[in-house]
């Protein structure tokens, strides 16, 4: 990891690193290793398989979908659809004296009743996630320690706000941005030039504050992707782009085993030339997609650590001292 490790440090210390953060990033440590660093599950946010089991929990998913077929933890985006589609007529039965269980299939009048059960299920489901993801959640060392360095630019695919209190909470003032849908032409860039102490945070996947704004079920990553095709409705700012090309990209809580994150990237990379080197963190990179994304393309240089091994190492090397507990 060394050479690799001063690469990217050295750029930090420039303030001169995109930073991408994925789920991951609020994983806790390994209480075998004894690691000075304390952040129990009970504290982080809800991963996508978790809130996934979570939301069928709460619905009639196992009514419509056998779940040996169809486990929940797998299938994020049709968990949600689905709590989208027929929660508002899951918990009319579980309201009913007595109660009665969901039904595997509801019938609709019309296509304005199932525009607006779906409106009101938005809602419901949105509320659920931000409960999941936002509250009685705190920033991990981790978190705190990446706040801390100097990343002028972050694009995050999380829908909490853990980074941005980690940001405020290392006295920095960022400016926060997130994809909107159903906005036209693309997103505002920041007023000012990013820097590390007045960051910008863009929040491609949506925020938990914003319903609208969530990619969260089959029917938003297939509109998200169609905005990333187009060049007028590109949710990305401008200013991504461009550091793209001049700064190197760090990706910390990815997999690249991850179908739509190896989408979003090639998305943001088509027809596009001369980007700088990425970085990602990825303790199991997998053989296949090292082959063709490192090996061929050359889209990214895998570096073999894991979150409670890469972090510390990286504010060490930027700061020389210990990242703090």
């Amino acid at each position: 990891m060394s050479d690799d490790l001063t690469l990217i440090a050295d750029a930090v210390k420039r303030g001169e690193v995109l930073l991408f953060l994925g789920a991951g990033v609020h994983a806790s440590p390994d209480p075998k290793k004894n690691l000075p660093w304390v952040y129990p599950d009970k504290d982080r946010p809800l991963f996508a398989g978790e809130l996934a089991a979570e939301l069928a929990s709460q619905s009639g998913w196992s009514m419509r979908f056998d779940p040996a077929r169809f486990p929940p933890k797998s299938n994020f985006t049709r968990v949600t659809l689905d709590y989208e589609l027929n929660i508002e007529n899951d918990n009319k039965q579980a309201s009913k004296v007595p109660p009665e269980p969901p039904l595997a299939r509801y019938s609709v009048k019309d296509a304005a009743e199932a525009i607006n059960l779906r409106k009101q299920g938005r809602s419901t489901l949105a509320n659920a996630v931000r409960k999941a993801v936002n509250v009685g959640k705190v920033p991990s060392p981790a978190l705190r320690g990446l706040a801390q360095l100097n990343f002028p630019i972050i694009v995050t695919t999380n829908y909490d706000d853990l980074f941005t209190s980690a940001l405020i909470g290392a006295g920095k003032n960022p400016t926060t941005a997130y994809y909107e849908p159903r906005k036209s032409g693309q997103q505002d860039d920041p007023i000012d030039d990013p820097t590390p102490k007045k960051p910008f945070l863009f929040k491609i996947h949506g925020c938990a504050s914003t319903p609208s704004s969530m990619v969260l079920t089959d029917e938003d990553y297939i509109d998200f992707v169609l905005s990333m095709s187009e060049r007028e409705s590109n949710p990305v700012p401008n200013t991504i782009y461009h550091r793209l090309r001049t700064w190197p990209t760090l990706f910390i809580g990815y997999s690249l085993m991850d179908y739509n994150l190896r989408l979003l990237i090639k998305t943001m990379r088509y027809k596009k030339d001369r980007f700088k080197p990425s970085f990602a963190i990825d303790p199991y990179p997998d053989a296949l997609i090292t082959r063709v994304w490192d090996d061929e393309l050359k889209y990214v240089n895998f570096v073999a650590e894991d979150l409670w091994t890469f972090v510390p190492a990286l504010y060490k090397q930027v700061t020389g001292n210990d990242m703090p507990p």
